[in-house]
């Protein structure tokens, strides 16, 4: 962090960056990263991701949430949507990570919804 305490772009780059690797490490497709500070004081990045099962989404917020915390000493501000899994909202306020099953992620389509966004350069494929 610099010296007054906020977070340099870098570093929220290599968050994103360590989370997108983690989802697919954990194979999680059609990953997209959408720089969204632009269009709104939420967060700066949302990264969006496919899970196959409820099981496989909550494996994948598990990991997320285990290589940011070992890595970095960041914990989510809250996670939403784990109980019934078809949605797993996890705000980390400077990227919030979105984790979907794919019925509900065509249902929201949120890629659609925030198409005003910069992709990222690193923006992911599905496998």
């Amino acid at each position: 962090m610099s010296e007054n305490g906020k977070m340099t772009e870098q570093e929220i780059e290599q968050y994103v960056k360590t989370a997108t690797v983690t989802l697919e490490d954990q194979r999680a497709t059609e990953i997209e990263i959408l720089h969204v500070a632009k269009l709104t004081t939420m967060a700066d990045y949302f990264i969006l991701c496919t899970g196959g099962s409820t099981t496989h989404i909550r494996a994948l917020s598990e990991a997320v949430e285990h290589e940011m915390e070992t890595q970095y000493g960041l914990r989510p501000h809250h996670i939403e949507g784990y109980s019934a899994a078809n949605w797993i909202l996890m705000d980390y306020g400077f990227m919030i990570v979105h984790i979907f099953h794919r019925d509900t992620r065509q249902f929201y389509s949120l890629n659609r919804l925030w198409s005003d966004a910069d992709r990222s350069a690193e923006e992911r494929t599905e496998r």
